[in-house]
């Protein structure tokens, strides 16, 4: 499980370049890589904060479940 936050006041995020961040700014294609390689399963999506700004977000299609029970494909993402 993740890291549960409190809830911003808004859905509109500041945002910062993964550079800017002190991140590297290939994290888009290493992410790529990796779901291509099946080394990461079940992502569904991936939201980076760093000190309060969004830096990268990440949404992918796929199969879900529910407690074990298939669920039809799913569309993540805003």
């Amino acid at each position: 499980m993740g890291i549960i936050a409190t809830p911003a006041p808004s859905d509109d995020w500041q945002t910062v370049k993964l550079e800017d961040a002190g991140l590297r700014p290939n994290l888009g294609e290493r992410l790529a890589e990796d779901v291509e390689a099946g080394t990461i399963e079940g992502l569904h999506a991936l939201l980076v904060l760093r000190g309060g700004r969004l830096a990268f977000e990440h949404y992918d299609d796929g199969d879900d479940e529910r407690w074990g029970q298939p669920l039809p494909d799913r569309r993540h993402g805003p």
